[in-house]
């Protein structure tokens, strides 16, 4: 569904097999097929998901890739390579002009399913930096995932806050964290 100031339009299914992608050697060995959480810039031309499709032959677990739209009308995809680990990377979210990623992974702690929030800025065209741990974030026990930006000065939300899930409480909740300039939560959530 496309992003318009009044709200979205209809949903239109996405049927391109570089995203949908059923792989059928991880099917046969009984593996879970996942390809989901996207996340698209409000023009809808670029965005993320994570999958956990074999890479090389090898399974990851859940991975990020991205997805651009190209001249044909169809969609590439790429795993992001330098965002991705051995360990559980999921939920990803892009800023409303695609520049910084933010997304959940338990690398810190890897196997433990202790989720943090973390971000990669991107450099250039289908290039990221490092990830780096939402640090502001990490002072808060729990696990913590889902994460949503709402910037207004990129013209998308009308609160600038920093949207997210935890289980702080004991149970999954939404919280909120104020936004800094640079698109990153500058306090703890509530």
């Amino acid at each position: 569904a496309q992003c318009t100031k009044y709200g979205f339009s209809a949903p239109v299914p996405l049927a391109d097999a570089n995203i949908n992608f059923i792989d059928s050697a991880r099917s046969a060995a009984g593996g879970v097929l996942l390809n989901g959480v996207p996340s698209f810039t409000c023009d809808g031309t670029f965005g993320v998901f994570v999958s956990n499709r074999l890479v090389g032959g090898k399974g990851f677990g859940n991975d990020i890739y991205e997805m651009w739209e190209n001249s044909d009308g169809k969609w590439d995809v790429r795993r992001i390579d330098e965002i991705d680990s051995d360990s559980w990377d999921d939920t990803p979210s892009l800023s409303a002009d695609g520049n910084i990623l933010y997304f959940s992974s338990d690398r810190r702690a890897p196997g433990s399913r202790h989720t943090e929030l973390f971000y990669a800025r991107r450099l250039s065209i289908h290039q990221w930096s490092a990830p780096k741990p939402i640090e502001v974030l990490d002072n808060e026990p729990g696990n913590h995932e889902a994460p949503c930006a709402q910037t207004p000065s990129k013209g998308f939300g009308p609160d600038g806050y920093f949207y997210y899930s935890t289980n702080v409480s004991g149970r999954y909740e939404i919280w909120r964290a104020p936004m800094g300039a640079d698109g990153l939560p500058t306090a703890n959530g509530s």
